[in-house]
């Protein structure tokens, strides 16, 4: 997804590269915690400091030079505080998106599309082409019953 929407984000001068890094950084740390459901906030706050022990440990067993940049990415994809980390967020929030609509079960809708939107919306400013796409999405998922629509 970072190679193919780049073009689309609003920063046009991205580090693609440090992108990818930090993506899968990322991932590597919810690998060992596992990925928290958006839409708990608390289990989402007490997923923190799981996440943060772990991104601790995995990158401890590096050599001290890789241990500071993975643990650097890691920090800076959770403060968002650069454009590579915000680009990164965004793709990282239409992803589940997507994959909602391609396999979600209608069975276990409890949220709701304004749920949805709320919680992505910050995709807007980083990437407009890519919002978009993903208000398209969040229609289909609405008419095939995987969101509430309201």
């Amino acid at each position: 997804m970072a190679l193919l929407f780049k073009d689309y984000c609003v920063d046009k001068e991205l580090d693609l590269f440090k992108v990818i890094k930090i993506l899968l950084i990322h991932d590597i740390v919810e690998v060992y915690t596992g990925d928290t459901f958006l839409f708990n906030q608390a289990l989402r706050e007490q997923a923190k400091p799981s996440e943060a022990l772990a991104a601790n440990q995995i990158f401890g067993l590096l050599p001290a030079e890789q241990n500071q940049e993975f643990l650097s990415l890691w920090h800076e994809f959770e403060a968002r505080t650069t454009a590579e980390a915000r680009y990164a967020a965004a793709l990282d929030n239409l992803q589940p998106i997507l994959n909602h609509l391609l396999s979600g079960n209608p069975q276990q809708t409890q949220i709701s599309k304004s749920e949805v939107i709320a919680k992505k919306e910050f995709i807007k400013q980083i990437a407009p082409e890519l919002w978009t796409l993903a208000l398209q999405l969040i229609d289909e998922s609405v008419a095939k019953g995987l969101f509430l629509d309201h």
